[in-house]
């Protein structure tokens, strides 16, 4: 991801609400399972009112801004979906830099 397109990102209001409960989500799962987590510790802290396309844009936003950096795969627990068993990104959270994007309320 570019840097115009997480401006793009950033500007647009739309799922402003969206994108702060998948932060929320992130910084939840980073707290209760330490700083390497994937989609399998993330998803039960996203309210089902998220619209689930702004999740993935999310999560590229904070690889993209470093604050998540990819460290391998797990297998998917996900069974809502069509990618149960299917690999899954593992990330190491840059906890400080979380902290500092959820205390500045950043969108």
């Amino acid at each position: 991801m570019t840097q115009p397109q997480l401006a793009l990102m950033d500007a647009d209001l739309r799922h402003a609400d969206d994108k702060a409960a998948v932060i929320e989500a992130v910084a939840t799962a980073a707290r209760l399972h330490g700083n390497r987590i994937s989609r399998n510790e993330i998803a039960p802290h996203i309210p089902a009112w998220v619209y689930h396309r702004t999740i993935g844009a999310t999560i590229s936003g904070l690889v993209a801004r470093r604050i998540l950096h990819h460290d391998g795969w797990v297998e998917s627990q996900d069974h809502k979906g069509k990618n149960h068993g299917k690999p899954a990104r593992r990330y190491v959270v840059d906890l400080p830099a979380l902290a500092a994007l959820v205390a500045e309320g950043e969108r």
